[in-house]
């Protein structure tokens, strides 16, 4: 096998969690405003997918208008299950998809 070929099929391991050097790659959403003001909320992690990120921040940003968000990511500190990560994903998306249907309903 050659190394390019590993080194292409590790980056797409951790059930789409890209990896670097056997890390996961983690997407976020951060909402600048809120960070500044010591708000708990104003990260959306971990996210698998600069897409995804991005379909997030447009959901935010149009849930509430007038914020400032930025769509970033960072290796992780230490090896991480990906059932874990895809858990955690699964909610983080779960609560920015309530909010897209809200919006739809909301006309």
């Amino acid at each position: 096998m050659s190394s390019n070929y590993r080194r292409d099929l590790s980056r797409r391991l951790h059930n789409g969690f890209e990896t670097v050097q056997g890390l996961p790659v983690v997407w976020q959403v951060v909402c600048w405003d809120a960070v500044n003001d010591g708000a708990s909320h104003g990260i959306v992690r971990p996210i698998s997918t600069e897409a995804l990120a991005n379909w997030a921040k447009g959901v935010l940003a149009k849930h509430y208008p007038g914020r400032t968000y930025e769509v970033n990511c960072y290796p992780l500190a230490k090896p991480v299950e990906a059932a874990q990560l895809t858990t955690f994903e699964s909610w983080a998306m779960d609560e920015v998809k309530r909010l897209e249907l809200a919006q739809r309903q909301a006309g």
